[in-house]
């Protein structure tokens, strides 16, 4: 497929980091091994020239040691901005290798920065949809950086459609992520102070989640804390925010209080997850 035939691939993800911590996590590469490579994959070795006209190299690892190496040359560098530069594999074959053009942009947000990452010149819409993957467990571990997951929504519906589907046992139909967690059953009582529980199957195991709700603003702002019962874990502090648009509503989600990285990771995948959940739930008829 000609390259001018396969659209760019944009990615957004908001991060409760400012743009220069962002940009830092691109460009330092004792950062960089920490999120720039795929689930199930390591960085043996990373270097970073990172100017206008100078080069990078990223050899990532499988678990049989089999080497993945991504090399480019930085075009446009703007700290705490932009960063535009070419990504291309490393073939056994250098005719195989095909050059294209990536570019992140660190915007600020209310949650902290606004990434948009672009990917151009892909050779195939199968290299496109790889990329997408690739990316998406990328994007999801630099949540790591803060310890807080962000995730933001906009929704055709009223505030106060999206705010029930927050506080009531709607939560049994898009508080999952398959094959990871299956919340079934759900009981609240909706006040500052009231408590949750919610309950379901994850990997085959039964869990429990509890906790207790801080502020209570419909249909503006929910806030209450996160617990895996039965773990001596400390709770985390979920916030919504819903915010009225011209076409619905946008809910901005801060989940924080992590103790480690890879938790933090881990649940923001399940936002991105459930979100998509939560969209899907609000489309259909009332």
């Amino acid at each position: 497929m000609n390259t001018s035939t396969v659209p760019a691939l944009v990615i957004r993800r908001e991060y409760a980091a400012s743009p220069q911590r962002v940009y830092e996590a691109w460009t330092d590469p004792e950062l960089a091994r920490q999120f720039l490579c795929p689930q199930d994959i390591t960085i043996a070795d990373v270097t970073m020239d990172v100017r206008p006209g100078g080069t990078y190299r990223i050899d990532m690892r499988n678990a049989q040691n089999e080497p993945y190496v991504a090399y480019g040359t930085y075009r446009d560098v703007q700290p705490g901005r932009r960063l535009s530069m070419t990504w291309q594999w490393e073939e056994d074959n250098p005719a195989e290798e095909h050059e294209t053009l990536l570019t992140i942009e660190f915007n600020p947000h209310p949650a902290g920065t606004e990434l948009i990452l672009t990917h151009e010149r892909l050779s195939s819409e199968r290299s496109r949809q790889n990329h997408a993957h690739g990316w998406t467990t990328m994007l999801q571990k630099l949540h790591a950086l803060s310890r807080t997951a962000v995730a933001t929504l906009e929704i055709p519906a009223s505030p106060e459609r999206v705010f029930r589907a927050l506080a009531s046992d709607e939560i049994t139909q898009w508080w999952v992520r398959p094959g990871v967690f299956d919340t079934r059953e759900w009981n609240g009582d909706v006040r500052q102070g009231g408590r949750w529980i919610a309950g379901g199957i994850g990997g085959g195991t039964p869990y429990t989640l509890e906790g207790e709700f801080l502020e209570v603003r419909a249909p503006e702002k929910l806030v209450h804390t996160w617990h895996l019962a039965g773990t001596p874990a400390a709770p985390t502090t979920v916030t919504y925010v819903l915010e009225p648009t011209h076409s619905g509503t946008r809910i901005t989600l801060k989940h924080e209080g992590f103790t480690t990285p890879e938790g933090c990771t881990n649940t923001a995948a399940g936002w991105e997850t459930s979100f998509e959940k939560l969209a899907e739930l609000l489309a259909r008829p009332s």
